[in-house]
């Protein structure tokens, strides 16, 4: 993942220096995941709304591309399934 953020980044690596990269992925997801509001998870890690925003915006389609191969098809998922069948 360090080497997709770098190719996609390009210079704004530096703007990481806040929170680290580790945290900014662990962020995005927890964004990704819980969906809260970005003043929320700005407190909760420590850092500012807008830099909440920010890597949000950087690092978000990085995080997309490397998850892309592990995300599930729902159509694939659910064939042969229908709502009556899993709910007996």
């Amino acid at each position: 993942m360090h080497i997709e953020f770098r190719a996609h980044a390009g210079p704004r690596t530096e703007q990481l220096r806040a929170l680290g990269l580790y945290k900014s992925v662990v962020l995005v997801l927890y964004l990704l995941r819980q969906n809260p509001i970005q003043q929320a998870a700005a407190e909760l890690f420590g850092i500012s709304q807008s830099t909440v925003s920010r890597r949000w915006t950087t690092l978000l389609p990085v995080v997309k591309k490397t998850l892309a191969a592990h995300v599930p098809d729902p159509a694939k998922a659910s064939a042969g399934r229908s709502y009556w069948s899993m709910a007996r």
